[in-house]
């Protein structure tokens, strides 16, 4: 599986592709062997069958994203297709996990991509959710939607994954928040093989902090292994 995510990250790497995010990240999540971890839903179980359908197809129009914590199911999302639909959960319904994951990277109302992120924030984090955020970091065209999905990042366990995306938003972001937070992400778990890419990065970096920050990633690089548990 881990081969086969970074052969796929290159194709994640076009930037601010939201139709191109969505179609990778079905192929991450048939990788990942389903698009999120079983579980209780309060949804009828024929509405769960046909909406993978309609996931799959992209049918999905008109979204509306609301958010009630004081109710038994706190999150509705109602749908159109050829009629109206409306879904009801919690956090830990599949159904409604999947829609938010929907939501976040292929809705063209970027009010409805900040409610998913929103709610992908007070999920569990699991390896479906960071390949979530890490489509919407790579491919979302509001800057401050991309901003929160890795801030949101830094609070996975790093890996190879996270680490390449965060390279590529590095070099290819035009957003210097963005940027920064994605540099945080790399001071955590520094490798050798960064060096080249971090070098170019503070060649043209135009942002003299974050310059200053890549320089002395590259600066403990340089000096010898880096001794991570030092920094906790």
């Amino acid at each position: 599986l881990g081969s086969s995510l970074l052969n796929i990250l290159d194709i994640l790497f076009v930037p601010r592709k939201p139709s191109l995010a969505v179609v990778t990240y079905v192929l991450l999540a048939f990788l990942a062997g389903s698009f999120w971890a079983p579980g209780r839903t309060n949804t009828p179980e024929p509405a769960a069958l046909s909406v993978q359908d309609l996931l799959q197809s992209g049918a999905l129009t008109g979204a509306e994203v609301s958010y009630q914590p004081s109710s038994p199911n706190p999150i509705h999302i109602s749908l159109q297709t050829r009629q109206q639909r409306e879904f009801t959960g919690t956090l830990e319904d599949p159904t409604v996990r999947e829609l938010v994951a929907y939501l976040l990277l292929h809705d063209q109302n970027p009010g409805n991509r900040l409610q998913a992120v929103d709610l992908v924030s007070r999920m569990d984090p699991n390896p479906n959710t960071e390949l979530t955020l890490i489509s919407s970091a790579l491919s979302d065209p509001n800057p401050g939607i991309r901003l929160q999905a890795v801030r949101l990042l830094q609070s996975y366990p790093v890996s190879p994954l996270l680490l390449n995306a965060c390279q590529k938003i590095l070099l290819a972001d035009e957003n210097e928040a963005v940027r920064m937070e994605a540099v945080k992400i790399l001071e955590k778990q520094p490798s050798t093989r960064m060096i080249p890419l971090l070098q170019l990065a503070s060649n043209r970096e135009s942002n003299p902090f974050i310059q200053t920050q890549v320089e002395n990633i590259l600066y403990e690089l340089q000096q010898g292994p880096v001794d991570i548990s030092a920094r906790k």
